[in-house]
C-alpha cells in the first residue's frame, strides 16, 4: 500500500537543521517524495480541502478515463475539476496523463497513492499532580 503523509511540525527549521547535519554526517540524502511537512493548519486546509480529498477518492476508487468522466462522476463543472486536479497534481497525489483524442487531447487522472494520512503529534502533556 502506497501512502502519502501530511506531517505537522510546529518547528520545521529545527528539524531541517537536524536533517542537514545527518546528511553531512552520513552522506545519505533524506528526501521524501511521499510526504509534505507543514507548520500551519490553515495553510494545509486551504490547499487540501474536503472537496479535493473527495475528488482524490473518486479518482482512486473509480479510475476515470478522462476529466470529463470524472466531472460526471462528481456531478461538478469541468472547470472546477480541472482546477482541483491541477492542485492535486502539484501536491504529488496524482499524475495527469495526456492521451490523443478524436477532437482534442484527453487527460486521464491517475492516483499515485492508495491512502493519505495526516500525522499530528501534539506536545506531550505534563502529568497532573
Amino acid at each position: 500500500m502506497k501512502t502519502f503523509t501530511f506531517r505537522y511540525n510546529a518547528h520545521p527549521r529545527k528539524e531541517s537543521l537536524a536533517a542537514i547535519r545527518e546528511v553531512i554526517r552520513t552522506g545519505k540524502s533524506d528526501v521524501r517524495s511521499n510526504e509534505m511537512i507543514f507548520s500551519d493548519f490553515a495553510g494545509l486546509f486551504k490547499l487540501l480541502t474536503k472537496s479535493r480529498l473527495d475528488l482524490f477518492a473518486k479518482i482512486a476508487e473509480n479510475n476515470p478515463d478522462s476529466l470529463t468522466e470524472l466531472a460526471k462522476l462528481c456531478d461538478k463543472d469541468l472547470g472546477n475539476i480541472q482546477r482541483d486536479v491541477t492542485v492535486l497534481e502539484s501536491i504529488g497525489l496524482i499524475r495527469l496523463e495526456k492521451h490523443p483524442g478524436q477532437r482534442r487531447e484527453r487527460v486521464k487522472p491517475v492516483p499515485l497513492y492508495d491512502r493519505v494520512l495526516l500525522e499530528y503529534a501534539p506536545k506531550k502533556m505534563k502529568a497532573a499532580g
